[in-house]
């Protein structure tokens, strides 16, 4: 983690779901900071571990943001 920083976001692209998480970092460690978030990946812009739809990945990951 970079000096300074005490909030990052996890984020775990599948070819089925995208996940997502944000963390604080604490004097006792990382804690989840909220309710962590999955939605569907888009369907065909995954394939074989390598996102092949950028577009389609960020903008559901956008919309997670937003919700």
């Amino acid at each position: 983690m970079a000096r300074g920083v005490t909030n990052v976001v996890g984020v775990d692209i599948g070819a089925d779901a995208i996940k997502a998480v944000q963390l604080r970092k604490t004097g006792a460690g990382l804690r989840v900071i909220g309710r962590p978030g999955c939605v569907p990946t888009p369907s065909g812009s995954v394939a074989g571990g390598v996102v092949v739809d950028e577009e389609a990945v960020a903008g559901t990951i956008r919309q997670m943001v937003r919700d």
